[in-house]
């Protein structure tokens, strides 16, 4: 289930970060930034819900 979970995050992360990259350019430090603070403020408070 876990692993399911985070498969699907990683692959909903990874479309957020395409968008990002259309929409900021080539800044892989600036979108690496903005994955983590996603992660932080959104999936992190999530998991915790579930667990």
């Amino acid at each position: 289930m876990l692993n399911r979970l985070r498969a699907h995050l990683l692959e909903r992360i990874d479309r957020l970060s395409e968008g990002w990259q259309r929409f900021v350019g080539n800044h892989p430090r600036l979108i690496h930034t903005l994955k983590k603070t996603y992660i932080e403020r959104k999936v992190m408070p999530f998991i915790e819900k579930i667990i």
